[in-house]
């Protein structure tokens, strides 16, 4: 779509935003424990409105604790988890907002993976290509200067299968999403240690919360266990020590 379409996709923007439901982040703790076994990892989650449970009313419905419980039954460890994360985030916020808290936790209980979701904030707010690069850069080495856990990007979801959005804005926003997400590999690819994982499967109305546009509990169940196959698949939680100190213990 050239300059002429400019319009209608602000138009469409400003109705999107006027007529989609606001839903809470989710209520309850924001950490807990799957499984019951002698081996234990520590994992934390970062990222926007999908790591703060928006969607589901609680966050063991969350992708912080379903991917907790795939990665538990996966590969027979405890996984205690931890959910940091913020509605509206943009990548360039994780310094001021997220990373103070995670500093803080890694005194306690070190991590042995480290889950970011982040991108749909930027696909929205129009983040240039070489800005996000660059401020995932430097969110990498700010975690990095406390932990050298390995570090999954979680795909930037299929933003274009949204049902909240319409025509021609879905199919824009869906391209941008994709340019975003091939940086987020690039930049993954550049860094040891660090990984993009993405997420295939097909998609179905229900896999969405009532505003059309956050995962519903059966969505947050489905990419969890997507994730957790391919975390234990690559060994990233047996790269790591086991942990005496867990979250929350």
């Amino acid at each position: 779509m050239g300059l002429a379409g400019l319009p209608v996709l602000a138009v469409q923007g400003r109705w999107v935003r006027r007529k989609t439901p606001r839903l809470p982040e989710a209520s309850g703790e924001w950490r807990g424990c799957s499984g019951r076994a002698n081996v234990a990892h520590n994992l934390y989650l970062l990222g926007e409105s999908t790591i703060a449970g928006v969607g589901v009313d609680v966050m063991h419905k969350a992708l912080a604790g379903q991917l907790a419980n795939a990665l538990s039954g996966e590969s027979g460890s405890k996984v205690s988890w931890q959910a940091l994360g913020k509605n509206g985030l943009k990548c360039a916020d994780t310094t001021s907002e997220l990373l103070p808290s995670f500093r803080q936790a890694q005194k306690d209980a070190a991590a042995n993976l480290v889950v970011i979701a982040l991108g749909v904030n930027d696909t929205t707010g129009l983040t240039s290509l070489n800005a996000w690069q660059r401020q995932l850069v430097h969110m990498l080495e700010e975690i990095r200067s406390v932990t050298d856990c390995p570090i999954v990007f979680a795909a930037i979801p299929p933003v274009h299968l949204f049902s909240a959005l319409s025509q021609p804005l879905s199919t824009v926003l869906g391209a941008r999403a994709r340019l975003l997400d091939k940086a987020l590999k690039d930049v993954a690819k550049a860094h040891s240690q660090v990984f993009h994982m993405d997420t295939v499967f097909s998609f179905q109305p229900d896999y969405l919360a009532s505003d059309g546009y956050h995962p519903s509990e059966k969505g947050y169940r489905l990419w969890g266990e997507q994730l957790a196959r391919q975390i234990h698949a690559a060994g990233l939680l047996e790269r790591s020590e086991v942990q005496d100190d867990l979250i929350g213990g």
